[in-house]
């Protein structure tokens, strides 16, 4: 009830509901306390401006616009039993209260602020309101009745809204209103039935499909397919464990969930519209592209390592193929969700179709490179490089990645814990990367879905053959992401409903949804930013081996509400395009010599101005020792790093950094 989420309707996922996105009032910091309490009963979601921000109201009292997929907070108000609110020209919104003592008003708000509403009237009941642009007026739905509403003074500071007319519903208990696109209808739905209310007449006559149906809380019409989605309460209960859809008709099962209003998304909205930061930095890395002579694009390198008492396994190249295409796939999807776009992992395959693969030969058997020891992935990088080298490839300047056929696979076990990790080197912006994987005749990804073959895996034990795929290939791509120069860095907490971040411990749940058995992996905004420059992605080498000169001016911070706003210039001889935070803390199960716990930080990306000035707001803060770490992002696809100490009180607010000044 205190969650707002987006699904595919297609694909919505088996028993748990695959959460594209996911946003709670609990997890912003930038609410402050009082209004963060008061989204326990959602009981409102309306995309908004294309699908980019999110309008939503609750019950418990508050509201807020909600910019998307980020999930910042732009607006928000406390308003007791808040049913319904709509956005109205000149960036102001109307929100509609219901029954409450403190309730029963229709209030008008200034974007700029979240109070006091800057005009208000009785309204019993309100549970709904919808602009219409075409005919300049404003929808309200009360207990019993259909107002017309039109603008006044609204180019003034004093705006109001004047009723022209009022129609009578048909029964009592109004309870939700929505446009019907191309079309003259409203929806209005009430206690006991569904009504059409043509605009023009104005007159209601019964829906067609729902006429009948009691206790709809919803109703929305797509605007392209004319698909019907609908939500009814389940006796006696005011929500649902189930989402109703017409023409096709179908069910979407939510037996975790308690759902109450459903909403379509605008087509455009997905994939979703990059972010302001985004957006900016796209430019910048364009105009940089653009002065660069035409080169050849950076590719993965593969290495297929077979050691001196096995063979390769047979058909290796075209189920690798499978494998890296899978992951390919991955990678550009999520690029593209955050609005970047024709930039993804480059690799060749043969003419058959098969992963291009550099066969080598080791000096020793299997058992002499098993283990976590990362000498042994050097010896394999070692024993390779003079083939590489054959084939006029400098594996030094390069992103290699190295196939290992080091398991053993008999009577469905599965043993040999062999290499597998990732690094990548950045002396300018790129020098080389390197990754190795260990193979077996099951890593593929047509496996995935599969839950019901079992296998005893000598360090995962008893788990299905789909299981060990996620775990495998999405070890495979999060130590690929190494290799292309990514750290670790964990989901937000608005991120969550997402899935896991694939920098994280996303190598554990890669493709887990094929088996409805989890939300699956994800890039963080951060990870995606940070690999629009690498020279793979990019698509040039310009000034790849130069090393930027960088600092942070005129830095300062302040701490509002549990959140640190860190402001400062850039200064940097090689253009920066984006700014990310990364908040790290102390001590944990996984550390760096130093005892960062990086595996748990979160990411925030900032904005930068025409003078590289940026401004970037870092919440999630929890009592200990944490380091705030400042990466600038360059266009040439280098990284520049700032780490700055602070301590957390037991109020989870930070101290103010020491900055270097």
């Amino acid at each position: 009830m205190d969650e707002v989420f987006e699904i595919n309707a297609d694909d919505p996922g088996q028993g748990a509901l695959h959460k594209l996105w996911s946003w709670r009032a609990k997890d912003h910091p930038e609410l402050p306390d009082e209004a963060r309490k008061r989204f326990a009963t959602t009981d409102e979601c309306k995309p908004v401006r294309d699908g980019t921000q999110v309008l939503i109201a609750s019950s418990s009292g508050g509201c807020a616009l909600v910019e998307k997929p980020s999930g910042r907070v732009l607006w928000h108000a406390v308003v007791p039993n808040a049913h319904s609110l709509e956005l109205l020209p000149h960036n102001r919104v109307v929100v509609a209260q219901s029954v409450g003592r403190q309730g029963n008003r229709l209030l008008l708000y200034d974007l700029a602020r979240p109070a006091p509403p800057v005009w208000e009237t009785a309204l019993p009941s309100g549970h709904g309101a919808v602009w219409d642009e075409e005919r300049k007026c404003l929808w309200v739905l009360g207990l019993k009745e259909l107002r017309r509403y039109e603008l006044k003074d609204w180019d003034t500071a004093t705006p109001s809204l004047v009723q022209q007319s009022t129609v009578d519903l048909p029964d009592e208990d109004g309870h939700d209103l929505q446009a019907v696109p191309h079309s003259r209808d409203l929806s209005v739905t009430t206690a006991h039935h569904v009504y059409l209310f043509d605009r023009d007449k104005p007159a209601f006559h019964p829906h067609p499909q729902l006429g009948d149906r009691v206790n709809v809380k919803s109703l929305n019409v797509h605007p392209v397919t004319g698909r019907i989605l609908f939500t009814q309460g389940d006796a006696p209960a005011w929500w649902t464990k189930s989402l109703h859809l017409l023409s096709p008709a179908a069910d979407i099962a939510a037996p975790a969930e308690h759902l109450y209003k459903a909403r379509w998304l605008p087509t455009s909205a997905r994939p979703n519209n990059p972010l302001p930061e985004t957006i900016a930095a796209l430019e910048r890395l364009k105009r940089f592209a653009a002065g660069a002579p035409a080169s050849a694009a950076k590719k993965l390198v593969f290495v297929y390592f077979t050691p001196a008492d096995r063979e390769p396994l047979p058909g290796c190249r075209k189920r690798l193929a499978r494998v890296m295409g899978d992951i390919r796939d991955f990678y550009g999807h999520e690029m593209e969700r955050h609005g970047i776009e024709g930039r993804n992992l480059r690799f060749d395959v043969d003419a058959e179709g098969g992963l291009l693969l550099h066969d080598v030969k080791g000096r020793l058997p299997a058992a002499e490179y098993l283990g976590r020891d990362q000498h042994k992935g050097q010896e394999i990088r070692n024993e390779a490089a003079p083939v590489l080298r054959a084939s006029v490839i400098d594996p030094s300047n390069e992103t290699v990645i190295y196939f290992c056929h080091l398991r053993t696979e008999e009577g469905g076990h599965v043993t040999g814990i062999g290499p597998y990790y990732g690094s990548g080197s950045q002396p300018g912006a790129f020098r080389f990367g390197r990754g190795w994987f260990t193979d077996a005749s099951i890593l593929d990804p047509v496996l995935l879905s599969d839950k019901t073959t079992m296998l005893d895996d000598e360090e995962y034990h008893h788990i299905s053959t789909g299981r060990y795929n996620s775990i495998f290939i999405g070890g495979a791509a999060h130590e690929l992401g190494h290799a292309l120069g990514l750290p670790h860095d964990k989901e937000r907490p608005d991120e969550a409903g997402r899935g896991t971040s694939l920098m994280g411990s996303g190598n554990r749940t890669y493709g887990e949804e094929r088996r409805g058995e989890g939300r699956g992996s994800f890039l963080t905004l951060a990870d995606a930013l940070r690999l629009a420059s690498h020279p793979m992605f990019s698509g040039t080498t310009r000034d790849m081996d130069v090393a930027p000169a960088c600092s942070l001016i005129r830095l300062q911070a302040t701490v509002e509400d549990h959140s640190l706003e860190i402001t400062g210039q850039i200064s940097s001889s090689v253009e920066p395009y984006a700014i990310i935070a990364y908040l790290d803390p102390f001590g944990g199960p996984v550390v760096d010599a130093r005892g960062w716990h990086d595996y748990s930080s979160i990411t925030w990306t900032g904005t930068l101005g025409p003078a590289n000035e940026f401004k970037v707001v870092v919440g999630g803060f929890k009592p200990g020792d944490a380091n705030i770490r400042l990466v600038v992002c360059h266009v040439n696809g280098a990284t520049s790093s700032f780490r700055y100490p602070l301590k957390v009180g037991k109020d989870e607010i930070p101290e103010l950094p020491a900055f270097d000044r």
